[in-house]
């Protein structure tokens, strides 16, 4: 158990560094770029490219971030369908919880999946039913979150989508 304690432990410290690190590049404003721009050379040539380089990666931050968030509303949406044809309670608020937790690779749609198939049978008392509404959030998490998801990002970044996907697949 202690070791599950640390490594618990350690992501959230990780996550903490993670956010006051964003924190403070947010803070900072323009201030870092500048800085870098002035870091990369005193010609003009040299200031201009690393400018071109910092505005493609701010556009493809932006376009990953949008695909991200279409991504997850799709699978809120899907899971709430799905939640609402089995006639389970609070289906709006689970597809929002899915949603969020979408965003953790793997663990996120696997607690969703495990979390909802527990709804599902606190609710229903039968066993088959909550499997049945497990797999139907399961299928529809990976269908859209590896699937979809692949066709977008390949059509946002102009990559190939069997590439996309097998980066996904394991690289998360």
């Amino acid at each position: 158990i202690s070791e599950q304690s640390a490594k618990a432990l350690d992501v959230v410290i990780e996550i903490g560094i993670a956010g006051l690190l964003a924190y403070f590049l947010l803070a900072a404003g323009d201030t870092f770029r500048r800085k870098l721009v002035r870091v990369a050379g005193p010609t003009l040539a040299a200031r201009r490219v690393t400018v071109e380089i910092l505005d493609e990666i701010d556009a493809q931050v932006q376009r990953y971030l949008l695909t991200m968030m279409i991504i997850n509303t799709l699978i809120g949406l899907a899971t709430w369908g799905i939640l609402l044809a089995f006639g389970m309670e609070h289906a709006a608020l689970w597809g929002v919880v899915a949603a969020i937790l979408h965003i953790v690779p793997y663990a996120g749609s696997g607690l969703t999946i495990v979390a909802t198939g527990f709804a599902a049978f606190v609710q229903f008392e039968d066993i088959a039913r909550a499997l049945m509404v497990a797999a139907a959030v399961g299928a529809a998490a990976t269908v859209i979150g590896m699937g979809l998801n692949a066709w977008i990002q390949g059509r946002a970044f102009q990559m190939n989508a069997v590439t996309v996907f097998i980066a996904l697949l394991f690289f998360g």
